[in-house]
């Protein structure tokens, strides 16, 4: 909790395909298309670094009692650590100042990192994330050497500051949302207290990262095509680009074949593009499981997140047909982009957002467009919308919307509340405007269902 006035520092004044489209919160964008951290790693069990709510958050059950062990607590239909693990990152002081002063730049530093009294060696560490480059608490990705011990879910570790979420709960009820309403691959989540040389640096997440090694721990193959969909100016997602330089800077690709991009461009000029033209869904209807693809859109839809139509998904082909996995989810539960201030920082909140999110309207300019051309095509064929809206009003009567997410704001906000208390570099003034933020987030779940309601006509 911060005490001391704060101001978030301006934003740059990057060009933009709709709302957040320059924000692109992922940060892989230096690396090489095609992301070998899991390559030449032997194959393992992921889950040998459990998820901290893993024995109760894989029951669809979600009974009463999750039966959680001794060295945790029931938060809600989930089991957390009693004690949050406690990390501690090495850097020289020198270095961190040099990163943080040219922050837009992806730069490495060494480091050591240590979790709850183990050493676990040599690092090295940058900042990640987007906008969040400029705020005061910085996200940081750290990188193990392969075959490394390492304290993470893979050895490339992404560590969210959540700086713009004062609940710090957006993100991490996004990604339970979808493991409970959604049969999707989801990055597992989970709370730590970070410090840096010592000092605090407060409450974290970490998120696993979707890679190689992110599909073969859910069952897919991890040597298929997978791109990621970065925010980029002009176009938006997954429609038509001139040529194959400009596919491959909007969508790094993260497994398969990196000189091969012929799928995704068939996908969108001969499939997508082709479907857009007769005004028709027979091409997708054949190219993407349709029915996971209808369940992200409604989850999406349900959560309020509209960063999702330009950027921040990944799309892999798997058993003969494409679909989608969610990342990135902070801009959800009523916090919106300020398209006139550059900024995602949650100061507004709102559950009556726009809901035909990517749909291509007569007049668009194709070449800067908050668009989506998939998700226009399902919004466009009736047959389809008809799906999707009433999948939308199915998941408002899942017990996940109507009972278990509400009381897991509740419970999780007493869970956090002590870290908040002493966490010196967040946006929160007062545990009291914590509990008002906490506040909204529970009312968000009756005020976006009675808009949705009054939107749809659900049957």
């Amino acid at each position: 909790m911060n005490n001391q006035p704060w101001i978030v520092l301006g934003l740059l004044a990057l060009a933009a395909c709709g709302p957040a489209e320059w924000m692109v919160d992922d940060d892989d964008t230096t690396e090489p298309a095609v992301d070998d951290d899991d390559a030449t790693e032997p194959p393992v069990d992921d889950d040998d670094v459990l998820d901290d709510d893993d024995v109760a958050d894989d029951d669809d059950s979600a009974a009463p009692d999750p039966g959680c062990a001794a060295d945790e607590v029931p938060v809600g239909y989930l089991c957390l650590p009693a004690e949050l693990s406690e990390w501690n990152l090495q850097v020289d002081p020198a270095d961190l100042a040099m990163i943080k002063d040219d922050q837009w730049e992806d730069i490495f530093i060494p480091c050591t990192l240590s979790a709850d009294g183990v050493d676990y060696g040599a690092c090295q560490v940058r900042l990640r994330g987007g906008s969040s480059r400029d705020w005061p608490k910085r996200s940081f990705r750290v990188e193990f050497i392969e075959d490394a011990d390492h304290p993470g879910y893979q050895r490339k570790i992404n560590l969210r500051a959540e700086y713009n979420d004062r609940t710090y709960m957006r993100n991490f009820l996004a990604h339970k949302a979808f493991k409970k309403l959604t049969d999707l691959p989801v990055p597992r989540i989970r709370y730590l207290r970070l410090a840096i040389n010592g000092d605090d640096y407060g409450l974290f997440t970490e998120v696993e990262r979707i890679g190689g090694k992110f599909l073969e721990r859910n069952a897919r193959d991890r040597e298929a095509a997978m791109y990621e969909g970065e925010g980029s100016e002009g176009t938006g997602a997954l429609m038509p680009l001139p040529n194959e330089a400009a596919y491959r800077e909007r969508y790094p690709k993260k497994t398969g074949d990196d000189a091969d991009y012929s799928d995704l461009i068939g996908l969108i000029e001969d499939q997508l593009a082709a479907d857009w033209a007769d005004g028709g869904s027979a091409r997708l209807e054949q190219a993407f499981h349709l029915d996971g693809y209808i369940s992200y859109m409604a989850t999406m839809l349900l959560l309020q997140n509209e960063d999702h139509v330009t950027n921040n998904f990944f799309l892999s082909f798997q058993n003969g047909a494409w679909e989608t996995y969610p990342w990135d989810m902070d801009m959800s539960f009523g916090c919106q982009y300020d398209e006139a201030a550059h900024d995602s920082f949650c100061d507004d909140y709102e559950a009556d957002g726009y809901w035909e999110n990517g749909t291509i309207w007569p007049g668009d300019d194709l070449d800067d467009c908050w668009c989506n051309l998939p998700m226009h095509l399902v919004q466009q064929t009736p047959l389809l919308s008809a799906q999707f809206q009433q999948r939308a009003c199915d998941l408002m009567t899942d017990p996940w919307w109507t009972i278990e997410g509400p009381a897991l704001v509740d419970q999780l906000g007493s869970y956090l509340e002590p870290h908040v208390a002493t966490d010196t570099h967040d946006a929160i003034d007062s545990l009291g405007d914590f509990a008002d933020y906490r506040a909204e987030i529970t009312q968000f779940f009756g005020q976006r269902e009675a808009y949705l309601r009054s939107e749809m006509e659900c049957f």
